[in-house]
């Protein structure tokens, strides 16, 4: 195993490490392994693929919009997506 020294935390941190540890029964070493771990564990955002699926979503929610605002212009209503996710949501706990 290899050895890390950590040099100037600043005591505002140390002290949150040390709340930490005790809180889940570890040494202050064992807390700071499982910090690096835990963040080492996630993944690295794609920046490109997060901005291709947003654009697709904008241009999605723009379509939607348009038809909405068309089927308005008909004078027959229907429910938006956030409503339908809810209502299938409050559907599925029960």
């Amino acid at each position: 195993m290899a050895t890390l020294i950590i040099k100037n935390i600043p005591l505002d941190i140390y002290e949150r490490l040390k709340r930490r540890a005790k809180a889940n029964s570890r040494s202050i070493n064992q807390e700071v392994i499982a910090v690096i771990e835990r963040a080492l564990a996630t993944p690295p955002i794609d920046v490109d693929s997060t901005l291709e699926r947003t654009r697709k979503i904008l241009i999605i929610e723009t379509l939607f919009k348009a038809r909405t605002k068309k089927i308005q212009l008909m004078d027959i209503s229907i429910p938006r997506p956030f409503d339908i996710v809810s209502r299938e949501a409050n559907h599925s706990c029960l």
